[in-house]
Parts: structure tokens; sequence; C-alpha cells
């Protein structure tokens, strides 16, 4: 039986065994003649050899075409193998025993292949298959395999040296953006550094502020509570100062008012001693007259006498009119004192009711002061 696996082209990968090639099932029995084989050879020059096979199917050997060909070439050969079994020729060969399974890589197979001795580098390989049976595979197309297997891995080496390539010079951008952004963030971990050592000597000196606030505050408060202390005490003898001023200042307008209904009692009475005088002295002058008017006769004693008297009426009214002018005089100095007492007295009494007013102010600032004080205290002993 001959029959050739119909695989017209090579589709082979790196993972390719030899069961994936095209291989030729060319068996004859043992006892068909040489010139049976001869004839095949003839008929298909693809063929690269036959199976010879016994009478119960197991096999006795391979015959080459090569190998068939030399023998055939030798002298008398014809006559003495062509008309005899194939059996006899394949006593005679040094055949291949060579077989592989078709599982077999084609790498690993052309390596096992090259290993044999040098006269069987080029036979046929005989491939047994998982169901027994056993084709011939040529050693040019197992290497043309090899070739194309390794065609497809150096395009691939090639290929992934390309990406590989691609990859390292990507790596590199890649490697100096990380330099860059590790460089940065060198940059930014010192600026948050310096940051963070700057907030705590920030939050050091905040904290330190913060004490003196509380000392501040503490002392504000001591001093709120004695100013407030004093305040009150100063204000209440403020107050009573105020009240005695006041009183006094009414004493004095009182006075004063009495004081002026004096000096208009003793005008009234400066105006009679005027009013006196001025009769005085008219009487003065009529006493004159009439002295002056008496006869020559009288007693000169008697005149000297009455003379005396009128000089001394007119002396006397003289005295009053002085003593009058100066109490006038004194009455009007009185006068004006009183006036200037009294406008004292008065702005006094507007001094002491602006300072009420303000008494009142400072009154009204000591207790907000009190309230601030009070607010001031509830927090610290909330805190405390």
């Amino acid at each position: 039986m001959f029959a050739r696996n119909q695989r017209s082209s090579l589709n082979v990968d790196p993972n390719s065994t030899i069961a994936d090639l095209p291989s030729h099932d060319c068996q004859v029995a043992a006892d068909v003649f040489g010139e049976v084989v001869s004839t095949q050879f003839h008929e298909r020059p693809d063929l690269p050899g036959v199976i010879v096979v016994d009478c119960d199917g197991s096999v006795v050997g391979v015959v080459s075409r090569r190998m068939f060909l030399e023998q055939m070439s030798q002298l008398y050969s014809l006559e003495l193998y062509l008309r005899r079994p194939i059996r006899v020729l394949l006593e005679v060969l040094e055949a291949d025993r060579l077989r592989l399974p078709s599982t077999t890589a084609v790498d690993r197979a052309v390596r096992q292949a090259l290993a044999r001795p040098p006269e069987l580098l080029y036979e046929p390989l005989a491939v047994t298959y998982p169901d027994g049976s056993l084709r011939l595979l040529e050693m040019h197309l197992l290497l043309v395999a090899q070739s194309q297997i390794f065609a497809q891995i150096n395009t691939t080496l090639n290929r992934q040296k390309e990406e590989a390539r691609k990859y390292a010079d990507g790596l590199k951008q890649e490697q100096a953006k990380v330099k860059e952004y590790t460089l940065k963030l060198q940059t930014e971990q010192l600026e948050v550094q310096r940051r963070n050592q700057m907030l705590e000597l920030q939050g050091a000196k905040l904290s330190r502020q913060t004490h003196q606030i509380t000392d501040l505050n503490e002392r504000f408060v001591r001093v709120g509570e004695h100013l407030s202390s004093e305040g009150k005490q100063t204000f209440a003898e403020m107050m009573r100062s105020v009240d005695a001023i006041c009183r006094s200042t009414n004493r004095i307008l009182e006075i004063g008012r009495a004081l002026s209904g004096e000096l208009e009692t003793v005008n009234g009475a400066t105006q009679l001693i005027e009013r006196v005088s001025q009769q005085v002295r008219h009487l003065s002058m009529q006493a004159a007259l009439i002295v002056n008017r008496s006869q020559p006769d009288g007693s000169s004693s008697h005149l000297s006498g009455f003379n005396h008297i009128t000089r001394e009426i007119g002396s006397l009214g003289s005295q009053t009119f002085e003593a009058s002018n100066q109490v006038n005089q004194i009455a009007s100095r009185f006068r004006f004192q009183i006036l200037e007492l009294m406008n004292v007295a008065r702005e006094s009494e507007s001094v002491a009711k602006s300072l009420v007013k303000r008494s009142q102010e400072t009154q009204s600032a000591l207790d907000e002061l009190e309230n601030i004080i009070g607010e001031r205290r509830r927090p610290t002993t909330t805190a405390a």
C-alpha cells in the first residue's frame, strides 16, 4: 500500500512537532520483489523510501531511495536483487534504526537526526504515531521546518529586541521622570520640613504669647479688681466730697443772699444818713445866716457860743457826709465781693454737677469693668 500525507506547504511555529510536517506512508510486504520497489521509486520521484513490513504487520525495516539506488548501481545488483524479495536487500543494507514519536519537537528531531552516523545523516526518519502507524519524514523537510522556525524565532527575537529597546527607552524616560519627581518630592519634603519648623517655632512663640496674654489677663483682672475696689472707694469719697461741696455752695449762696439783704439794709441806712447829713448841713447854713442877720447890740458871748454850735453842727454834718461816703464805698466794694462770691458759688455748683455726672459715668464704667472681669473669670474657672 502506497499513500502520502496531503500537505502542500509547511505551516510551523516554535511549538510544532514532526507530526505537523508532511510525511509519506509507503509500506511494502517483506516478500515483494525488488523490481516492485524500483517501479515505485521510478513512478514517484518524491518518495524518500519504503517501509518493509512482515506478513503480521510488524515493521521489518526501512529502505531509502538513496540506499536502494546506490546498491542497484553496483555490479550484478540488478540481477541479484530485483527478482528476489526485498527482505534480502534489507538484510544486506545498513538500515537506519532511528524511530521518533510524532510528538517530538522539530528542533529535538533535528538534533537527534544529526546525531546519526555521517552515512545516515540524510536518510528519511521513521515517525511512529499514536495509532501505531509508521511514516517516513524527509530530512530536508525537517531542516526546512527548522529553518522556518529559526526565522520565526529570529523575527520574534528581533521584534522583542525592538520592543525591549523601546521599553528600555521608555523606561529611561520614566526613570528620568521618576528622578525629576524624586527631586521635586525631596524639594517639597524640605519645604514641608521648613514649614513644619516654622509652624513649630510659631507654635512655640504663640504658646509663649498665650502664656504672656494669660499673665497679662490675670494682671488685668487683678488691676481691674483693684481699680474697681479703689474706684468704688474713690467714687464714694468723691460723692461725699461733692455732696459737701454742694452743701457748702448752697450755704454760700444762702449767705450771699442774706448778705445781699443786709447790704440793702445798709444801703437804706446810708441813704438815711445822707439825708440826715444834708439836713444838718442845711440847718448849719440856716443857723449861720441867722447869726449873720442878728442885731449889732447882741451879746458877743452869746453869739460866740452859737457860732461854736453852728460850727460843730457843720463839722458834724461834714463828718456824717464823709462817713456816709465811706459807708457807701464799703457797701459798693462789699456788694462787688458778694457778687463775685455768688458767681464763684454758682461756678462751684456747676463744677459739682459736672463732677456728679462724670462720677456717674465712672460708676457705669466700673460696673462694666466688673462685668468684664466676671466674664474673664468664668472661662478661666471652666478651663481649670
